[in-house]
């Protein structure tokens, strides 16, 4: 077995209440990916490693705002205030991520402008 981050891949599925195929979709791979990162059979790639980086900083976030179960329905309904992108989508471009976080952070301040 590799020694890789793949307990934190683990870690940050369950900690959004997400499946192996939901955390699939998010990072752009197939579900049986994600089972061999988190068993260490391979290794994460860097950019797989990013968009779980983005999904920790996102969760410190949202804190108590959004309820774990609420997760999922959070992550993968399109947002019109992010043009109708599902905010799982918007990990992927660093413009986008710091858009959701400030719209994040406007809704933990009662601003849903």
């Amino acid at each position: 077995m590799l020694a890789t981050a793949a307990p934190s891949v683990k870690e940050i599925r369950t900690a959004y209440g997400l499946t192996q195929e939901q955390m699939a979709h998010v990072l752009g791979n197939a579900w049986v990916t994600i089972s061999r990162w988190e068993r260490g059979v391979s290794e994460t790639p860097p950019e797989a490693e990013e968009k779980l980086r983005r999904m920790e900083i996102l969760r410190e976030h949202i804190g108590t705002l959004i309820a774990r179960e609420d997760l999922p329905k959070f992550l993968f309904t399109p947002n019109p205030s992010m043009a109708n992108f599902p905010p799982a989508d918007l990990l992927q471009s660093g413009y986008a991520f710091q858009k959701l976080i400030e719209l994040v952070e406007k809704a933990k301040h009662g601003d849903f402008s």
